[in-house]
């Protein structure tokens, strides 16, 4: 293991799904870094699957800004309509403005929303629009910014979680396709603003139903995309050599200890994490298995502590179509079943799929369910086009499971 991470490591605690210290975000730099540099000229579409740290990226990356920067964070996961959405990002940027132009804002929504009376005669503002209030507050923010010197990124997460419940209200699709729009148009009519829109899973299935709507615009052509993977296998060791200094824990070598947890979990910041701790707990007990054998015990656990039946409960959720979703299992049992649990995953060519799985569905139809389980992480394309497992850790959990 590099001695350089070692040492700029030293010594950590396990905090498995916690907000970490910005300094305890490790092995990312260089990917801040350019998507840094790729913000000077563009706004970011970040894809990332869970579990790999993304909202702790973009939240050191608000920490810790590039200079010259102010960074925004906002959660959307819980936004339902495009009118909560304008007004999140509207009363959050007041927090952001001077006390005189936040007084003005604030009688502004005040005689929008209310009829006041000032000597027996009624007053009030017509009610802005979701778009003219996400205007009105994105030009006071850089105005106020333009006198600092600085440029304003938006860091608006969990995207694909808004956009489904907007989908499911009235008008959902001709709203989803307008709320895009507008975001896009957003670098039109502000080049200083930056956004990033980061999600898990999910765009590209909201994207697939305007399409089906016959809605043929592509609202995100202007964003840069870009996806997070997991840790470096260097980067892996060095989090699990600290977090097992910190955590105080009896391996009797470190670096073969460290070495076997990052690669028993693929990696995943998230996974060593919880490795570590539930660790902790099992030297306090007096137990010590060996490291893949505990991490085989947490992947058959009943009661899923990594909830790793998420990626195939999800696939109810993005395959409406049953037999899509028929399709999609099959695919993932031949593929998770093929060879030794211990085997690397086997890639296996569109033909060999189709062979196994002993379907009657015809090519293009295959490739596109093929597609959409890459594009949806549980799948990685070889050069040579053959397809296999994307992440290890899943393939063993899907064997375990089928």
């Amino acid at each position: 293991m590099p001695e350089p991470l070692i040492d700029s490591l030293q010594f950590m605690v396990s905090n498995p799904g916690g907000d970490l210290d910005p300094k305890d975000v490790v092995g990312r730099d260089l990917f801040i870094e350019q998507l840094w540099e790729r913000l000077e000229k563009q706004s970011v579409l970040l894809n990332a699957e869970r579990r790999i740290g993304k909202t702790q990226v973009i939240k050191k990356m608000r920490s810790m800004p590039a200079a010259g920067w102010k960074p925004i964070y906002q959660n959307l996961e819980s936004v339902k309509t495009p009118a909560e959405f304008a007004e999140l990002v509207y009363d959050e940027v007041q927090q952001h403005l001077g006390t005189k132009n936040r007084a003005i804002n604030w009688v502004q929504r005040f005689l929008e929303e209310n009829t006041a009376k000032y000597k027996d005669v009624e007053l009030g503002l017509k009610e802005r629009s979701w778009q003219e209030l996400i205007n009105a507050a994105m030009g006071d923010l850089l105005a106020a910014r333009q006198e600092g010197k600085g440029r304003v990124v938006f860091f608006w997460d969990e995207l694909p979680f808004m956009l489904q419940n907007i989908m499911r209200g009235e008008q959902g699709i001709e709203q989803t396709n307008t709320l895009l729009s507008f975001i896009r148009s957003l670098s039109d009519k502000f080049p200083d603003l930056r956004v990033v829109l980061t999600g898990s899973i999910g765009i590209h299935h909201i994207i697939a139903q305007l399409r089906k709507a016959r809605i043929p615009a592509d609202p995100l052509n202007k964003f840069y995309p870009t996806t997070l993977d997991p840790l470096s296998p260097a980067w892996g060791d060095a989090l699990a050599h600290a977090l097992i200094r910190g955590e105080k824990l009896k391996f009797p070598e470190i670096n073969a200890a460290a070495r076997a947890i990052s690669e028993s979990v693929d990696h995943f910041p998230f996974y060593i994490h919880n490795v570590i701790a539930r660790w902790k707990d099992e030297q306090r007990n007096g137990g010590a298995p060996e490291i893949r054998a505990f991490v085989q015990e947490q992947l058959v656990a009943a009661n899923d502590p990594w909830s790793l039946k998420h990626f195939r409960d999800r696939i109810y959720t993005y395959y409406p179509d049953a037999h899509e979703q028929q399709l999609a299992h099959k695919i993932l049992n031949t593929l998770a079943l093929e060879g030794d649990d211990d085997d690397p995953p086997q890639a296996q060519s569109v033909e060999e799929i189709q062979n196994r799985i002993a379907t009657d569905t015809d090519r293009q139809k295959l490739l596109a369910i093929l597609e959409k389980l890459e594009n949806d992480h549980y799948l990685k394309r070889s050069p040579t086009g053959a397809y296999h497992f994307r992440f290890p850790l899943i393939r063993r959990w899907w064997r375990l499971h089928s």
